[in-house]
């Protein structure tokens, strides 16, 4: 059993990856919710060796299982020992070139045997890097408004009275120029949240959401700022299951 640092990418990025590629190796959605469960703490994936790397693993059945964690942001893996090195360095380069397709727009070559994987990535380029786990979940009264708003700070985030007072002020000119296209507003006030540290109070008041989410958990917040529509390319009988995902054909 080995780990994978994933905390470049979002909670929804992760899924989103493994929804993908959970689908397209799968027939339909019951034996996609055989090889991939989930939950709000993380999500499980069973992939067949001969997926992580089609080159060094070729005809070879037996699965990995990548369980991702949502509270530290790693990936454990487990599969037989003789499988193990080949998977890990897989699928720690493909997280690596996909945390900098999201971060940079641009995309490195993939390593041989990582066909699956670039297949996966061409289809979240196209449609988007949303879980469609997270679209379609159903919460109730208690929990509406937590689960994901604001992901943890980076830890890269600097502590200077400066830096912060800049991006605070930064946030309310974001709402005062942005003040007519309130979706646009929400998802830059949300990239200062995630990405640059702003303080969640001041985002909350930005959004007029204090009166209409409970969001005294900083860390387990929902993601109302965006509230967009599903991916596109999300079966509608996804929707139906709060633990699926499934996309259909890719």
């Amino acid at each position: 059993m080995v780990k994978v640092d994933v905390r470049a990418l979002t909670d929804p990025q992760v899924r989103c990856l493994f929804e993908v590629l959970v689908t397209d190796f799968t027939e339909d959605e019951d034996s996609y919710l055989k090889n991939l469960t989930q939950s709000k703490a993380g999500c499980k994936a069973k992939i067949p060796a001969k997926v992580v790397n089609s080159q060094k693993f070729k005809g070879e059945d037996a699965m990995v299982t990548c369980h991702y964690h949502r509270s530290t942001g790693m990936i454990t893996l487990t599969c037989q020992a003789v499988l193990m090195d080949g998977a890990e360095k897989m699928i720690k380069r493909v997280f690596e070139i996909y945390a900098r397709l999201i971060r940079d727009g641009t995309r490195e070559p993939l390593p041989e045997g990582a066909q699956c994987w670039g297949k996966a990535l061409d289809y979240m380029q196209g449609k988007g890097y949303e879980s469609a786990f997270w679209e379609c979940v159903d919460f109730d009264e208690t929990e509406k408004g937590k689960v994901m708003v604001a992901e943890e700070r980076q830890a890269f985030v600097p502590k200077d009275e400066e830096y912060h007072a800049a991006i605070a002020d930064l946030c309310g000119e974001v709402s005062r120029r942005l003040h007519n296209f309130p979706l646009w507003k929400r998802k830059l006030l949300q990239v200062l949240l995630r990405d640059f540290g702003a303080n969640p109070d001041q985002i909350i008041e930005l959004c007029d959401l204090a009166e209409r989410y409970d969001m005294t958990d900083a860390e387990d917040w929902v993601d109302s700022l965006s509230e967009r529509p599903a991916p596109a390319g999300v079966a509608s009988k996804a929707k139906a299951k709060s633990s699926s995902g499934y996309r259909g054909g890719i």
